[in-house]
């Protein structure tokens, strides 16, 4: 996935498709800061109603409340990075969390933290878990890349399992792939470093902090197993019904591709692009995500997976599937 927090106002509209959050460059907080609560955001509102839904409370089943909170945001307008530490430092100075915009990244976390909230009190604590790999939290311990941070963290959070190995055919026979990447931590963080210089809005704190990090920074070899388009399409441009029939309601869909040489604008290659999630609709599979440029939306996975399929020169070559646990 797309480093998730590369700021875009300060990357060309060229360049953005390239970043995530969906994705990802695509992401952070800071631990030591006054506590936020929702009493103290102008965000909470449609979370607090959430959680205070009487049918909300009934639910037990997992698939189910990804639907319901899932839906609760579905119109709301793509915005790239919308998400901080409500800090004072311009990387961080995003809000913990927020309702009334999303890109991918900040979409599929802000459900996923519903879903495995029980209460209010707790749910900022849930994003700090989803969005950050380590304390403090910070612009820097974000989970910047959906392949190597995120899914890592949320697999060791327990809120998340690939089950994209387990996907067989007709014979019982595993489909899956693998795309693997050379992630470039260090030249990602000049990259990001670079752009911010720019903007001349670094304080003398932030600066130091880039150093330090470029300087312990390192490339991770990430593999990803993924579902090719060439086994989840059938010769006459379906889906296989087989394979579709495996990925569970509600689960997250990234999409994949191996390698993906984007290293002149980002500063690495990556794994993945984008992500949203599985949302059956009378018996039909949607994939439900923050469209960029567009807003939070349905659409059939076939229509949406199919035109990469057809394009045989298209960098995308598959999907992942994260079952919600």
């Amino acid at each position: 996935m797309l480093p998730i927090h590369a700021r875009p106002s300060i990357y060309s509209k060229s360049t953005r498709p390239y970043l995530i959050t969906c994705i990802l460059l695509h992401c952070i907080i800071y631990l030591t800061a006054t506590p936020v609560t929702l009493a103290h955001t102008t965000h909470n509102k449609l979370i607090q109603q959430y959680f205070n839904s009487q049918k909300t409370k009934r639910i037990i089943n997992t698939s189910t409340r990804i639907h319901i909170a899932s839906n609760l945001f579905l119109g709301k307008p793509y915005a790239y990075d919308g998400l901080g530490e409500n800090g004072s430092s311009v990387l961080e100075q995003n809000p913990w969390f927020r309702t009334d915009q999303f890109d991918c990244m900040t979409y599929v976390s802000t459900v996923l933290a519903l879903v495995k909230t029980n209460n209010p009190s707790n749910f900022i604590q849930t994003i700090k878990k989803i969005r950050y790999h380590k304390e403090p939290a910070s612009f820097f311990n974000r989970n910047h890349f959906l392949s190597l941070d995120w899914n890592s963290a949320n697999t060791k959070n327990h809120y998340i399992k690939d089950i994209s190995s387990q996907i067989t055919d007709q014979n019982n026979k595993p489909v899956y792939q693998i795309a693997t990447a050379n992630i470039n931590k260090r030249n990602w963080l000049i990259k990001t470093y670079n752009k911010w210089k720019q903007t001349e809005k670094l304080s003398t704190l932030d600066h130091q902090n880039f150093q330090n990090e470029i300087n312990q920074a390192t490339t991770h070899i990430n593999t990803t197993p993924y579902i090719p388009l060439t086994k989840l399409f059938t010769k006459n441009n379906s889906l296989n019904v087989y394979i579709k029939k495996q990925i569970p309601d509600g689960a997250i869909i990234e999409i994949v591709r191996p390698n993906w040489k984007i290293a002149d604008k980002i500063g690495t290659n990556i794994n993945m692009s984008h992500l949203g999630f599985a949302i059956y609709k009378q018996g039909q599979l949607f994939f439900r995500h923050a469209a960029e440029n567009k807003f939070v939306l349905d659409i059939p996975l076939q229509d949406y997976l199919l035109p990469y399929y057809l394009n045989k020169h298209s960098s995308v070559k598959g999907i992942a599937i994260l079952k919600v646990i």
